[in-house]
C-alpha cells in the first residue's frame, strides 16, 4: 500500500492477543475494486438495512433497528457508531477503519443487544487488500470466543456469513433474492462512478474515508513519509471495533435519540481514555467504566 522500499514494520494490534480466542484465518474475493469494499466498513447504517431490511434476517433481528449514527475521526484512524435502541438495552456497536485498510467490527452472532455485553470484542480482524484495480482480497482472521462470536460458527459457511451475512458460492437467484456485501460492492460495477453518487448525512464516514485517502495520496506523491498504524502506539496498538449492550430503559424525560447519543459518546470517552493501557489492565478500565456508565444513565 506504498512505496515497497519503505515497507513499514508489521503492526501489532491488541487483538491478536485477547484471552481464550480462537482465531482462525481466511481469504474472501470480491471482484470489484479495493475501496468498494473499504466503504462498508465506515457505513455503519447499511447493517440495517443491506443485512435485514431488504433481504432476509442474515444476523439478527437488533440489526434490523435503526441507530442512531456518529463518527469520530482521529488521524489515520476512523470510528463510527450504530447506536440500537433494543427493548430496555442500548446497543452501541463500533465500526473501526486504521488507514490504510485495516478493518474491524462488532460481532455478527454473539451480539443481538438483548442480553447485556461490555466492551466485546471484534468478529474479524481483516485488511481489505487490492489485487488490481477490479480485485480484491479480504485477509483475515475470524474470532470465536467468549469476547468474539461463537464457536459454532468457526466453519467455512460460517465465516462466509459472518464477513458479507451469506456464502459467497449459491446460485445466482438466490443472490438476487438475498443480497450480501458481496452483491451490495459488486452492483454498482467493477469501479463506482463517485460523481453518480448521492451521499447523504449517514454518509460522513465514507466522505471522511475518501478525502483522507485522497490526502495521503498526495503526501506519499509529494515525497512525504505516510503516516503508519505502529505510530500510534510503543506496543500493541489499542482497537477499538465491537459491541457494548448496557440496560438502560427509555425514559419520557428525554428524547430516546438524544438518550442513546449520550451513551454512545460517554462509552466510547472511557474507551479512548484507556489507550495507552495495554491488555487486561485496559479490559479492566474499560469494563469498570462501561459498568459504571450503565449505573450513572439512572440518574439522567
Amino acid at each position: 500500500m506504498g512505496p515497497s522500499a519503505e515497507i513499514p514494520a508489521f503492526p501489532i494490534y491488541d487483538a491478536y492477543e485477547i484471552p481464550g480466542m480462537t482465531m482462525t484465518p481466511y481469504i474472501s474475493h470480491f471482484p470489484c475494486n479495493w475501496l468498494q469494499v473499504l466503504d462498508a466498513i465506515v457505513d455503519p447504517v447499511h447493517t440495517s438495512f443491506l443485512h435485514s431490511r431488504v433481504s432476509r434476517l442474515q444476523f439478527s433481528e437488533g440489526f434490523g433497528e435503526l441507530g442512531e449514527i456518529e463518527f469520530y475521526d482521529q488521524g489515520i484512524r476512523l470510528f463510527a457508531t450504530n447506536t440500537r435502541r433494543v427493548g430496555d438495552n442500548v446497543w452501541i456497536r463500533v465500526n473501526e477503519l486504521i488507514f490504510p485498510n485495516f478493518t474491524q467490527a462488532g460481532a455478527a452472532y454473539a451480539a443481538d443487544g438483548t442480553r447485556q455485553r461490555y466492551f466485546g470484542r471484534s468478529s474479524f480482524t481483516r485488511w481489505v487488500v487490492p489485487v488490481d484495480d477490479t480485485d480484491t482480497r479480504v485477509i483475515a482472521w475470524a474470532n470465536f470466543g467468549e469476547r468474539g462470536d461463537p464457536h459454532e460458527w468457526n466453519t467455512p459457511e460460517g465465516i462466509d456469513q459472518i464477513e458479507q451475512g451469506e456464502v459467497f458460492d449459491r446460485p445466482y437467484e438466490q443472490r438476487q433474492r438475498h443480497p450480501g456485501d458481496l452483491e451490495a460492492t459488486t452492483g454498482m460495477g467493477p469501479v463506482t462512478i463517485h460523481k453518480l453518487e448521492h451521499l447523504m448525512a449517514t454518509d460522513k464516514g465514507v466522505a471522511a474515508l475518501r478525502r483522507k485517502l485522497r490526502r495521503y495520496i498526495k503526501r506519499v506523491a509529494a515525497g512525504e513519509e505516510a503516516e503508519q498504524p505502529t505510530d500510534l502506539a510503543t506496543g500493541p496498538i489499542p482497537t477499538y471495533g465491537g459491541d457494548t449492550v448496557m440496560t438502560v430503559p427509555a425514559r419520557n424525560s428525554i428524547p430516546d435519540g438524544e438518550l442513546r447519543r449520550r451513551v454512545a459518546a460517554k462509552a466510547m470517552e472511557h474507551q479512548f481514555a484507556a489507550d495507552k493501557l495495554v491488555g487486561e489492565e485496559r479490559d479492566r478500565y474499560v469494563i469498570e467504566r462501561l459498568k459504571a456508565l450503565e449505573i450513572e444513565t439512572r440518574d439522567w
